[in-house]
């Protein structure tokens, strides 16, 4: 008597969604499961032996790739079978499940696997600065990189691409369109608080996106002399009569940052005068028009220098004398 084979029952597994196998014309066994990406399948194979060679073992030949694939004994005539693909096992799979029964007599079933793609998220997996908060000064050059590569497991299988856009304060910089460095390089009179953000899309909408708050700290230019208009060394005056509007200070004295810049940036200046004893000097501060107003009956030489502070630094103009005429009485 020739001993029987134990025999897969064909039955509908994980919860009748897919027919185990069928059987072809060549008389083999085979089965095709549409699988999908990330869900989690369960349930149980059946065989039986007419002999009654119980118990049956399962076990599934090696060779493929479906590394969450469980097929193990469950009772002496059924196995579990649990399985939850990955994004690293959508595409297409074929397997081999076996049952032997004591006398080593078996059955095989070919499963043809294809795991349908689930669209994942892009990830941002690595930026720089990791610091959110960075700061640097007006004049220099701050970078922001950040890394994807790999980050979206669904461009392995070409199912997804990524778009990069970079948000300054809220506008697409668009130069830097899928770019995975953005440089920012303020300039004079551009100190402030910047939003710096990356935002990562796929094909699916799906997004994932990074910000900085960049503080750009002011790099104070000083004030100048205006050398191409230069303060007379010397202004000639006459007992008892005055200069009024004389000069204009701000037209020899100067601060980049109050003529370039506007509002928070703008530096707040002040203009002075020392040395002088008999003649009054006055600065208006509207018009930074400037009077010399003798004292009455004085006449003589006096030497003054002009003094301009934007609040973080000065410049001090050269010795202007002024020589003030005697007239008869």
């Amino acid at each position: 008597v020739t001993a029987a084979s134990p025999q897969f029952i064909n039955d509908n597994l994980f919860d009748g969604t897919i027919q185990f196998f069928t059987v072809t014309g060549d008389g083999k066994k085979k089965g095709y499961w549409e699988l999908t990406e990330d869900v989690f399948y369960n349930d149980f194979i059946f065989a039986n032996d007419s002999d009654g060679d119980y118990p049956l073992s399962f076990s599934q030949a090696s060779g493929h790739n479906l590394s969450t694939l469980s097929f193990v004994n469950a009772t002496p005539i059924s196995a579990r079978i649990q399985i939850q693909p990955r994004n690293a096992h959508v595409g297409n799979h074929t397997i081999f499940l076996i049952v032997e029964d004591r006398k080593k007599d078996y059955d095989i079933v070919q499963i043809f696997v294809r795991v349908a793609n689930v669209n994942n998220p892009p990830r941002i997996v690595g930026a720089w600065p990791s610091d959110t908060t960075p700061s640097v000064m007006e004049n220099e050059t701050q970078e922001f990189l950040f890394n994807y590569t790999d980050s979206d497991p669904d461009i392995r299988i070409g199912e997804d691409s990524l778009n990069v856009v970079w948000f300054k304060n809220g506008i697409n910089q668009t130069g830097y369109q899928n770019q995975s460095m953005f440089s920012f390089s303020p300039g004079f009179c551009e100190a402030g608080i910047y939003n710096i953000t990356l935002l990562v899309t796929d094909t699916h909408g799906e997004y994932d996106s990074f910000t900085w708050i960049l503080t750009v700290n002011n790099s104070n230019r000083p004030p100048r002399i205006n050398t191409s208009n230069p303060l007379p060394k010397r202004i000639d005056m006459t007992e008892d009569i005055s200069l009024l509007g004389f000069i204009n200070i701000s037209e020899h004295m100067y601060d980049p940052d109050m003529q370039q810049c506007s509002g928070s940036n703008r530096d707040v200046l002040q203009y002075s005068v020392y040395g002088n004893t008999h003649v009054n000097v006055s600065i208006n501060s509207s018009t930074l028009l400037v009077d010399f107003v003798p004292d009455p009956d004085w006449y003589g030489n006096e030497t003054i220098r002009f003094r301009l502070e934007d609040g973080y630094d000065f410049v001090l103009s050269d010795n202007i004398t002024l020589v003030v005429a005697g007239v008869p009485d």
